[in-house]
């Protein structure tokens, strides 16, 4: 007999999200927990930051509040690198006759056409009115490195940029959701949180904690976990393990709409900026519709 599958999803605006989350853990039940507050630790020497992303619960606060300037400017040095080679591959050139332009048509010249020199021009707007719905998954085995999330993230801001770079709309959403257990999924906790709505203003800051920062995942959701009733609790194991990465259900994108999954330890690819790119041109070339060149 088939287990019919049951989705808990919680939709959020970016304040309402951080309203919740600021909220104590529950305490009622047996499944309590408190590791969104937990004093941050790095598992290896060479990552950016704690495993929980901050040093403390505070400090995560005060990041989503003010915003996040130290991974801003990497998250934009890195996203410059990715468009360098996005930008030759998606951005068309066309030309056109007229009066005035680059080089001459020696034929059209000759037939005493006016229109004989040959203008160039990008094609900036090809996405001009379009919408394009990206949705964010980022839970996160416990295995997954910061450095890993940190990229993953940077290719998602570098995909926003480009597309809006070409005209595009942008609605950009988080989906993450969490499972009971590894495999099966009759159960599935989900929050979905809007970080930027299509035609609203690009705020850096907030994608770039949202997308890039651990404590996004490993501090703020685990807070709204900390936060349901015990029978959720119990089913996602809080205190412990905080259910098993999943991905994200009913909000599958339709045209022109990008699924960012989760990062399920041993299925991620953003392990550094050249597996970034290959995925942001993947994606661009879906939102086109048609093929664009791979990373050599």
């Amino acid at each position: 007999m088939e287990t019919k599958q049951v989705v808990h999803s919680r939709d959020f605006d970016f304040s309402g999200f951080l309203a919740l989350v600021k909220r104590e853990p529950r305490t009622d039940g047996a499944s309590c927990g408190r590791s969104s507050r937990k004093a941050g630790y790095k598992d290896y020497p060479t990552d950016k930051f704690p495993w929980s992303g901050t040093e403390s619960w505070q400090d995560a606060l005060d990041l989503a509040h003010k915003g996040w300037p130290d991974g801003l400017k990497d998250i934009k040095g890195m996203s410059e690198k990715i468009w360098k080679v996005v930008g030759q591959q998606i951005q068309k050139t066309t030309f056109f006759y007229d009066v005035s332009g680059a080089q001459p048509d020696v034929d059209r010249f000759l037939l005493g056409e006016p229109e004989n020199m040959i203008q160039f021009q990008q094609e900036e707007s090809v996405g001009h009115g379009k919408i394009v719905k990206i949705f964010v998954n980022s839970s996160a085995s416990c295995g997954v490195s910061v450095n890993t999330m940190f990229v993953r993230g940077a290719a998602v801001v570098a995909l926003v940029n480009a597309l809006e770079s070409l005209g595009f709309s942008c609605e950009v959403c988080t989906a993450d959701a969490v499972a009971g257990q590894w495999h099966g999924d009759a159960q599935i906790l989900q929050y979905n949180v809007m970080l930027k709505r299509a035609g609203g203003s690009l705020d850096l800051d907030r994608l770039a904690f949202a997308l890039a920062q651990p404590a996004w995942f490993r501090r703020l959701v685990f807070s709204a976990m900390e936060q349901e009733p015990e029978s959720i609790r119990s089913m996602i194991g809080v205190g412990y393990r905080y259910g098993c990465p999943t991905e994200s259900r009913g909000l599958t994108s339709a045209e022109r709409g990008i699924d960012v999954p989760s990062l399920r330890f041993g299925t991620h690819h953003w392990e550094d900026i050249k597996t970034a790119t290959a995925w942001v041109l993947d994606a661009a070339s879906k939102v086109l519709g048609r093929p664009v060149n791979k990373v050599a």
